[in-house]
């Protein structure tokens, strides 16, 4: 009886990981096919679902939650883990000035990118206006794919 009831909890275990799992890979799957940064619900929190862009012949996506990024490549249809951990932005001077150039083009044309000197892609583009003078932005900064920081701000001029 008590191995009975050993093999049900393991069971009920797996399906419950497997669950979350399937929610997790749902999430980002969606992401990616959409182009999409969205909020979601994973595991019972609150993530939010970044969708970082084309890395090679896949879709970058980073899951952030409580201050903890997944990052993840969408190979044909494949969910694949990266476990990495992206570096810091060194955010001198002139990554700064490059991060300022790309907010700024892309308040003007409605979207922009660059890569500073140290290799990080800085991508921002306007999510709609907000009043007569204000427009929503987001700002990205990744590294060889992964997330390294990603802001939504109002900006008015």
């Amino acid at each position: 009886m008590g191995r009975n009831i050993r093999l049900l909890v393991l069971a009920g275990a797996s399906l419950a990981a497997f669950a979350q799992a399937g929610e997790l890979n749902e999430a980002v799957v969606t992401v990616a096919r959409t182009h999409q940064t969205t909020l979601a619900t994973i595991h019972g929190r609150e993530a939010h679902v970044i969708y970082v862009g084309q890395f090679n012949d896949c879709e970058a996506v980073s899951v952030r939650t409580s201050g903890h990024d997944q990052h993840f490549r969408i190979c044909d249809s494949k969910v694949i883990d990266r476990n990495t951990v992206a570096p810091k932005w060194p955010a001198g001077p002139d990554n700064k000035r490059v991060l300022a150039a790309v907010v700024q083009n892309a308040i003007l044309y409605g979207q922009a990118s660059q890569s500073d000197n140290d290799g990080y892609q800085i991508r921002a583009q306007t999510l709609g206006t907000v009043g007569a003078s204000c427009k929503n932005l987001d700002v990205l900064i990744s590294f060889d794919g992964d997330l390294v920081d990603h802001a939504l701000k109002k900006v008015c001029e």
